[in-house]
């Protein structure tokens, strides 16, 4: 799957091209996400954010360790000289969040937030999800 992300964002933004692919890898048996973008300008700060209701364990670098169930695991592999990982509970206030509390057999959502240490024009880089 390919795609040009800039036009999900307002002009605003300052985004030329965000290109993203996303591919199955038989071979390494995990999913890879590869983003590559242009800016007009230097960013003050670049996030990428996942969300989930799984278990999430962030305490070893360079992977985020998430806990489903059914005993089933997943990994998200990014490389720690470009990323700082945090994690938090998004509000659930206002009626676009109302489903948080609603779906996801109760289940919390998390927001993974991983923060760029480059704040370039140009970058590229790539998360593997990996089944455990």
């Amino acid at each position: 799957l390919q795609m040009n992300l800039a036009k999900s964002y307002p002009a605003a933004a300052g985004i030329d091209s965000w290109n993203r692919t996303v591919k199955l890898n038989r071979q390494s048996d995990q999913v890879e996400l590869n983003d590559e973008y242009v800016l007009k300008s230097k960013p003050t700060s670049l996030q990428q954010v996942f969300m989930t209701i799984c278990d999430t364990d962030i305490s070893k670098t360079g992977i985020i360790k998430l806990n489903g169930d059914q005993n089933q695991h997943l990994s998200i592999k990014y490389d720690p000289k470009l990323w700082t990982v945090s994690t938090e509970l998004p509000s659930t206030e206002g009626m676009e969040y109302e489903s948080f509390k609603t779906k996801w057999d109760n289940h919390p959502v998390t927001r993974i937030i991983l923060t760029s240490k480059s704040l370039n024009t140009k970058g590229k880089y790539q998360f593997s999800f990996v089944p455990e």
